[in-house]
């Protein structure tokens, strides 16, 4: 494994190419510290791999006069924050609860926050983004989409893992699109006082409002109209119990099975951001075919998922950027 931490885009152009034609290696891109499941730092396969670590690509630009802003992938949410209040009283950016999440791996799940009810999300106030592919050239596309509070562009990599994992924690999501019934919480409650939960929280998220007016189309991001709100589990260990990892992960599955007749069906929504290898990964050599990709890409992107395995075809036809839950391209 290497590690690289360019200061210029010309640098990741020059990785990308250097570990692709020179050395045969593998990529794995990281700007931020909370990708669930760590796939921009650790690998199952055992091929080697070089990290590009996006750390020193954090410039903001903020411009007022025309309320947009240009973010580079390695800038966290609070420094956008700063930058954006330093500059101006009324302006604000629709987005995520955490401030020390990375921009890159955020905008890329499509980013949900508490300006999402009223303004859509992170993701649906893109005007302009700056991509470099598997060939390490950079692509330029504009967007259609109308600006919300604040407009931005962004400077990132195609699709991948852009953040790293935090130990000792596991984390899956549902949507719920009707209301539980008592004896669904009365289920809950008494999971939450078993001995293997004692570090389990559970975070509902409201939608509807302008969520429910965004078509599931208009970016990758599904999860719209129909949805009451999202719930994230989450169960937490001391480090020092890393030995009894597996009960706490059992508890987890446990719960989720038993959520299984309460939340959303066929498919069992999932949000991207909160990554969950449980639900399916590709294969170690990196040739998944389309329909061992949909038993879990569906459940992130639901019919976005065609065209999501459409444009990763065209863009990266050798699966070059790849990780345990990428996309990959129409293998059959």
């Amino acid at each position: 494994m290497g590690d690289r931490k360019p200061l210029h885009v010309s640098h990741v152009q020059a990785t990308i190419r250097c570990s692709k034609k020179k050395h045969g290696l593998q990529l794995r891109t990281r700007s931020g510290g909370h990708d669930f499941e760590g796939v921009s730092y650790i690998s199952e396969s055992e091929s080697p791999f070089v990290i590009i670590d996006l750390a020193n690509l954090r410039s903001v630009q903020v411009d007022v006069e025309n309320e947009v802003a240009w973010v580079q992938s390695g800038a966290i949410m609070g420094e956008l924050y700063y930058e954006i209040a330093q500059k101006s009283g009324t302006l604000a950016f629709p987005g995520a609860l955490c401030h020390g999440v990375a921009f890159g791996r955020y905008i890329s799940g499509g980013g949900y926050g508490l300006l999402f009810r009223k303004y859509g999300l992170a993701a649906d106030n893109v005007i302009d983004a700056e991509f470099t592919d598997a060939n390490g050239r950079i692509l330029k596309q504009k967007t259609n989409g109308g600006r919300s509070v604040l407009g931005y562009s962004w400077r990132r990599n195609y699709r991948v893992s852009f953040l790293v994992a935090t130990p000792s924690f596991k984390t899956k999501s549902d949507y719920v699109k009707k209301p539980i019934p008592e004896i669904g919480f009365q289920g809950i409650w008494s999971q939450l006082f078993e001995p293997e939960a004692r570090g389990a929280t559970l975070n509902f998220v409201a939608y509807g409002g302008k969520m429910d007016e965004i078509p599931e189309s208009a970016v990758a991001f599904p999860h719209r109209k129909g949805n009451l709100y999202k719930i994230s589990y989450k169960i937490r260990w001391r480090e020092e119990d890393n030995v009894n990892s597996e009960r706490y992960i059992a508890w987890m599955r446990r719960f989720y099975s038993y959520m299984k007749s309460f939340v959303s069906k066929s498919p069992r929504e999932a949000y991207v951001n909160y990554r969950d290898l449980d639900i399916g990964k590709n294969n170690e050599d990196g040739y998944t075919t389309y329909a061992q990709m949909s038993s879990w890409g569906r459940k992130y992107f639901k019919n976005n998922f065609d065209r999501l395995v459409k444009i990763k075809t065209k863009i990266d036809p050798e699966n070059f950027f790849r990780h345990e839950q990428s996309i990959s391209p129409y293998f059959g």
